[in-house]
């Protein structure tokens, strides 16, 4: 009965083991080419390349696509939340399935439709990786153009650059669109030229639609009407190490969420022409820490809809000339803030504050109504603010004056000095060669 029941171990084991290997064996690279014809099982060389269709119908679990050098037509899907480029089938946690430019190679995805280029609608464990997505050919009354991640879990879009175009639509124009997705990962990424034609519509960059653990980091992103848009209760956001300039807004987060947990740190803003943090929502739990904020017209917005005291945590921030003259660096209409602290205001302007219904109030009175009783107004000593380098230099103030503890003290997005703030291979004004060094938690209150 022993030997019965060994025998049977060692069967099941040697076919389970059979089974592994044959899925691994089956993972392969593939190459692509502007006019590709071969079969899919041969075009594993890249004298014998496939068609883009080809691949993206039977790519599975644990492939890699390579695009050989050229520029490639965006095709026409069946709507706005199917990309042109559309995986048919999903990857798993350790074996996605990866679409990427070959290695060297100018890989360019020429936007002219009405939908968006790249993404996922509906596969899981998809990587987008080193293309040139290029919609400045899109007409201006199409929508978004970039990328689309709809119903999906655990897509990747890194080291792409996405250029959008000037549109003309009423709402929604995102270069860059998350709709009802789960840990999805945007890195190292150029996001820029997305703007529109109308007033008061939200041109993004990236625009959120209740999708949840989301993770955007070591982008950079410029020339656009908004950074980022949390359009609809999204939950568990984490906004990190990106560089973010010349673009309209910052953030702006027009939904009616109660449950967000939003998380901006580390990042830097400059030469916004709109608001840092246009709030029209609570964004309880959430904190806004440890940025570098430079020449913006103004700063942190709350709005009347707002309704929780615990929406915000904003500590250890740098603000120079944000919200000058007549503008303002935080106003709340009603409640909004939970802890405003350990922030450097400097060059803003006598009247560095607004609250409560939009009343003129000093540092000294904000103070008396509890907040930013630790913050001060000294200069941060950036490097340079022309280059722009907003490293501090020794003997800044913004290096020991802020929250301590279990968070480190320095104020402004760089903590250790040695993080990389926007792309990671950039090494010029954004950062040196190290890999950011993360807060150690965010402060409890």
């Amino acid at each position: 009965m022993k030997n019965l029941g060994l025998n049977r171990f060692i069967l099941i084991t040697s076919f389970l083991l059979f089974i592994l290997a044959a899925r691994f064996a089956s993972a392969a690279t593939y190459y692509v080419s502007q006019n590709g014809s071969a079969s899919w099982s041969s075009c594993t060389v890249s004298s014998t390349p496939c068609a883009a269709s080809t691949a993206l119908a039977n790519a599975a679990a644990g492939d890699t696509v390579l695009f050989l050098a050229g520029t490639y037509s965006v095709p026409s899907s069946s709507g706005w939340s199917v990309p042109g480029f559309s995986p048919a089938h999903s990857g798993t946690s350790g074996s996605p399935i990866t679409f990427k430019a070959n290695p060297g190679d100018t890989v360019t995805l020429a936007n002219t439709t009405t939908n968006n280029a790249v993404g996922s609608n509906g596969s899981n464990y998809i990587v987008w990786d080193g293309f040139t997505v290029d919609c400045s050919g899109m007409a201006s009354t199409a929508l978004g153009g970039g990328a689309i991640i709809n119903a999906a879990s655990n897509v990747t879009l890194q080291n792409n650059t996405f250029i959008g175009h000037t549109g003309s639509v009423n709402d929604n124009h995102a270069l860059i669109r998350l709709q009802s997705s789960t840990y999805t990962l945007i890195q190292n990424n150029t996001i820029k030229n997305q703007l529109s034609s109308v007033p008061n519509v939200d041109a993004a960059g990236i625009q959120n639609f209740f999708s949840t653990y989301t993770t955007v980091q070591n982008n950079l992103v410029y020339n656009c009407g908004v950074a980022f848009d949390e359009k609809d209760a999204g939950q568990n956001e984490v906004y990190r190490y990106n560089l973010v300039h010349d673009c309209g807004n910052g953030f702006h987060g027009p939904g009616n969420s109660s449950s967000d947990i939003i998380n901006i740190y580390q990042n830097i803003f400059y030469n916004l022409t709109g608001t840092l943090l246009d709030i029209e929502q609570d964004w309880p739990g959430s904190h806004f820490t440890n940025n570098t904020v430079y020449n913006t017209t103004n700063g942190i917005g709350f709005w009347s809809i707002v309704t929780s005291a615990t929406a915000l945590t904003v500590y250890n921030n740098i603000f120079y000339a944000t919200g000058t003259g007549s503008n303002y660096v935080v106003s709340y209409h009603g409640n909004g803030l939970a802890y405003d602290n350990y922030n450097d205001y400097y060059g803003n302007g006598s009247s560095v504050i607004f609250q409560n219904n939009y009343s003129n109030d000093s540092l000294s009175t904000w103070q008396g109504l509890g907040h930013d009783t630790n913050s001060i107004t000294s200069s941060p000593n950036f490097v340079s603010t022309s280059i722009p380098d907003f490293h501090l230099q020794a003997g800044s103030p913004a290096i020991t004056s802020g929250r301590g503890g279990s968070y480190p003290s320095a104020m402004g997005a760089y903590i250790t000095g040695s993080e990389i703030i926007g792309l990671t291979s950039s090494t010029s004004s954004t950062g040196s060669a190290a890999k950011p060094d993360p807060p150690t938690g965010f402060m409890a209150l």
